[in-house]
């Protein structure tokens, strides 16, 4: 949900940009700093990913989680709302 938001956000930015400043649009996409948000929620995205991969890893289906279950719900929040 983090990475659409953020994809969403940097659209509607560059979109505002070209309305009012048409010409900086080929110069910004050119120069790729427009892009720059774009691939760090990527990046992003991809880190996400790995943390629920080792979240997932680290579980043991014979125990009982009961505080366990909340940690990783609150590592998975810290993650995607970083």
């Amino acid at each position: 949900i983090g990475a659409a938001y953020g994809t969403a956000k940097v659209g509607i930015g560059i979109a505002g940009a070209g309305t009012f400043r048409p010409e900086l649009i080929m110069k910004v996409i050119f120069i790729y700093s427009s892009l720059r948000p774009v691939v760090m929620v990527g990046i992003i995205a991809v880190y996400r990913l790995v943390i629920s991969v080792l979240i997932c890893g680290s579980m043991d289906p014979n125990k009982p989680y009961t505080l366990f279950t909340f940690i990783h719900l609150g590592s998975g929040f810290t993650v995607d709302l970083a």
